[in-house]
C-alpha cells in the first residue's frame, strides 16, 4: 500500500555504503547509476479466517499514485493489461 519505507530503504543505502568506500553520497550515486532502479510489481493477497496468506496474484490493473518531493521530474513506465470480457 505505501513504497515509501522502500524509498527510505534506497536513499538509507546510498548514504551508507558511500560512508563505508569514503565517498559522498553523489559521488557513490555516479559510480552506482542504477542504485535507484526498481521494479514495483502490485499484488492481492489473500488471508485465511487464521490469518495466513494463502495465494498472491498480480494485480495489473490500473491504480493510482503519488510521488512527492525532490526537484527533479520522475520518470516512470506504466505497463498494463486490458482484457475484453
Amino acid at each position: 500500500n505505501n513504497i515509501s519505507r522502500l524509498l527510505s530503504y534506497c536513499w538509507k543505502e546510498k548514504k551508507e555504503m558511500a560512508a563505508k568506500e569514503g565517498i559522498t553520497p553523489d559521488e557513490w550515486a555516479a559510480k552506482n547509476p542504477n542504485w535507484n532502479k526498481v521494479v514495483l510489481i502490485p499484488v492481492n493477497i489473500t488471508t485465511n479466517s487464521s490469518g495466513y496468506e494463502v495465494s498472491v496474484t498480480h494485480d495489473m490493473s490500473m491504480n493510482s499514485t503519488r510521488l512527492v518531493g525532490g526537484s527533479t521530474p520522475v520518470k516512470m513506465q506504466v505497463v498494463y493489461s486490458k482484457f475484453n470480457h
